[in-house]
């Protein structure tokens, strides 16, 4: 099998290398319930000096849509990847924390 093979799992090595950067992914939520009317801070999100890659998943949460309170992880409106230096990573999480409090405006 794969695990006695030459150059197979085994070829890698038992310790992990020095850590350089933190990452976080970090899983868009909707705060509130109802029909969308506008969307804010998307753009202040992936402008976040960390934030490496952005989706929002406008097709189910974009203007005019009905939506529910995200209750778990199959109900994300979208990911962000934050990827620096572990203060850095921290911070930014709390600020996107803080813009998806009012990321909704519904009727």
């Amino acid at each position: 099998g794969y695990f006695g093979e030459e150059g197979g799992f085994g070829a890698y090595p038992d310790v992990q290398g020095e850590l350089r950067m933190r990452g976080m992914i970090v899983h868009l939520q909707c705060l509130t319930s109802g029909v969308v009317k506008s969307i804010n801070g998307l753009s202040s999100i992936h402008s976040l000096p960390t934030c490496m890659e952005m989706d929002f998943y406008d097709s189910k949460f974009g203007v005019g849509c009905e939506v529910e309170r995200t209750v778990d992880i199959r109900g994300d409106c979208g990911w962000a990847v934050l990827i620096g230096e572990k203060d850095e990573v921290e911070r930014d999480y709390e600020v996107a924390c803080e813009i998806m409090e009012g990321m909704f405006e519904v009727e």
